[in-house]
């Protein structure tokens, strides 16, 4: 193995020679650059290498190179400059190589070999790179994209650039990134064609083909939709040439286009709304939408986002009526998200019932039917029927959790009833729902015993919250905040605070680090110092994989601030 290191350092020597030589280093920085490749070579002999040691040692190369071009322009000392900066950048281009044959599957150390290439002006080194990814990767669109871009902007040859965006799209006929890009570049050599047709004031008819006619560009987007038979996808083409100035032809002829092959979509009546001149005329398209679409669903959705949007844009109550009165003319045509702001805007109990009995088992759903009906019993409290009220509150609280019972959190309704009777300062019910509320699993009992902790707190009875304690180790998991509260009750007792620590790593050494950085931090400050080095290998026997390597950094870097 060193022998091996010695060679490839021994390599580089030569144009570190010239480089002390010509006096762009001084020795010491020689000494140092050999150090460094020394101990990177090292690194690449090892049997199991990661990407992260590649890309260490192409940086520390990448850097090296950087520094010598800004010591060539500040001291004007341009010798030798093929034979240096020459070797550098092959090692670099080898270790990009090498990355490559080892992580075969990365696309991302590709893309920066071809920027490297880029930066040192190999353009003939990128193309061949771009050849060999597409051969490894014809089904990527990202790689086809890049390499037409390539093409087109680095090299100046359109014709190459079409010529590969239309191989990549025999592999990936489907692909709506690759049309995008496609339709886009045919869009900008039009612009720059008919730029040039300006300057040249060439305005007869002789001198106007098909290309300056946008036909390529209409048979491109032709193509694209027949391909994509999506309105979405037709729309963001259309915004493309929308974008163009002077493209006004071309954008009348897609815009008929797209209405012809998709006159029945919500979503090109949605664009032809946002592009009307006016609100009212942009309602207008929106009924007629109504009276040519079949899925009336999607074009009231689009009809009422649109009518909010403007409501949020103006802050013109007018327009949040109009939505309003959209959404009662939409009836069960209403998708959940709408018929929820629907209940947001109104506050109407009866409409929240409604909502619920649509969409049965969508716990926001209920969340917002329960917390509409707490707050309307809150401000309509009347102390004869105060009773008869409560117990609505909370049948309807235990329909909400029977109905989402395929939900694993359901804790956003016990945080709505739990704060309503606490609120209302109704002990009895407070305590009933938390006896239940405790025995719960995951996130919802979590809450309810943090929800009980923070009150017991409040009390700053120090027996109440040692039996709460107590109880809730019997009754885990628990989470590190609920550890943590106990051990701010407890923090004037040692005893008590390491017993709180211990149940802690019990339950959640295997993983989390700084509670073991925590429990040694106490022991040396507040608790007993010898026990630190015992805790430390407690920690590194219980904590799992990559936390172990975690909780060293972190050990080390406590000890060197402390």
């Amino acid at each position: 193995m060193a022998e091996i290191v010695l060679r490839n350092v021994e390599q580089g020597i030569e144009e570190l020679e010239l480089l002390e030589r010509i006096g762009l280093f001084g020795k010491h920085e020689i000494r140092a650059i050999v150090k460094r490749r020394k101990h990177f070579e090292y690194r690449m002999r090892r049997f199991v290498k990661s990407r992260a040691e590649f890309l260490q040692y192409i940086n520390y190369e990448l850097s090296l190179y950087r520094l010598i071009q800004k010591r060539r322009e500040r001291t004007q000392i341009s010798i030798k400059r093929n034979e240096i900066e020459h070797s550098i950048s092959r090692r670099i281009d080898l270790l990009f190589r090498k990355a490559e044959f080892k992580f075969i599957g990365d696309m991302s150390l590709w893309f920066s070999h071809i920027e490297f290439c880029k930066l040192v002006k190999w353009k003939s080194h990128a193309a061949q790179l771009f050849t060999r990814l597409l051969q490894l990767y014809p089904t990527r669109a990202e790689a086809w994209i890049a390499c037409a871009k390539f093409e087109l902007e680095d090299c100046g040859e359109t014709d190459s650039a079409r010529k590969t965006l239309q191989r990549g799209l025999r592999f990936l006929k489907g692909n709506r990134s690759l049309w995008t890009e496609y339709f886009r570049m045919e869009l900008a050599y039009w612009e720059k064609i008919n730029k040039r047709q300006e300057v040249l004031e060439l305005d007869n008819e002789e001198a106007r083909d098909a290309l300056l006619d946008g036909e390529i560009v209409l048979i491109v987007f032709r193509h694209a939709i027949e391909q994509i038979p999506r309105a979405e996808f037709a729309i963001e083409l259309l915004r493309i040439v929308k974008g163009i100035e002077g493209a006004t032809r071309i954008y009348q002829k897609v815009l008929f286009i797209v209405d012809e092959e998709f006159k029945s979509s919500a979503a090109m009546w949605a664009f032809k709304a946002s592009t009307s001149n006016s609100a009212r005329e942009a309602f207008v398209v929106f009924e007629q939408a109504l009276l040519e679409c079949q899925d009336r669903t999607e074009v009231w959705t689009e009809y009422i986002q649109f009518v909010l949007r403007r409501a949020n844009l103006t802050k013109q109550p007018k327009y949040v009526q109009k939505a309003l009165e959209l959404m009662a003319r939409a009836g069960d045509s209403l998708v959940k998200e709408l018929a929820l702001e629907r209940v947001r805007l109104t506050r109407d109990v009866q409409l929240a019932k409604l909502a619920t009995e649509r969409f049965y088992d969508d716990l926001e759903t209920w969340t917002i039917r329960l917390l509409l009906e707490c707050s309307t019993q809150q401000s309509e409290r009347v102390y004869d029927a105060e009773h008869e009220k409560d117990d609505d509150i909370l049948e309807i609280f235990e329909n909400a959790e029977k109905a989402c019972l395929s939900h694993k959190d359901v804790t956003s309704l016990w945080k709505v009833v739990l704060t309503y009777y606490k609120e209302n300062n109704q002990p009895a019910e407070l305590q009933s729902l938390i006896e239940r509320g405790i025995l719960k699993s995951g996130a919802t009992g979590i809450f309810v015993k943090e929800f009980l902790l923070d009150a017991t707190l409040a009390e700053a009875n120090p027996k109440k919250t040692l039996k709460l304690f107590n109880r809730f180790v019997a009754l885990k998991p628990l989470s590190m905040a609920i550890y943590e509260r106990f051990l701010g009750a407890f923090a004037d007792d040692a005893s008590m605070v390491r017993r709180v620590f211990e149940e802690a790593v019990r339950e959640l050494g295997k993983n989390n680090e700084d509670l073991w950085l925590s429990y040694i931090n106490w022991e040396q400050h507040n608790g007993s110092a010898d026990n630190s080095g015992i805790l430390h290998q407690r920690a590194l026997n219980s904590l799992d994989g990559a936390h172990v390597k975690e909780f060293v950094s972190l050990f080390t870097l406590q000890k060197q601030l402390a």
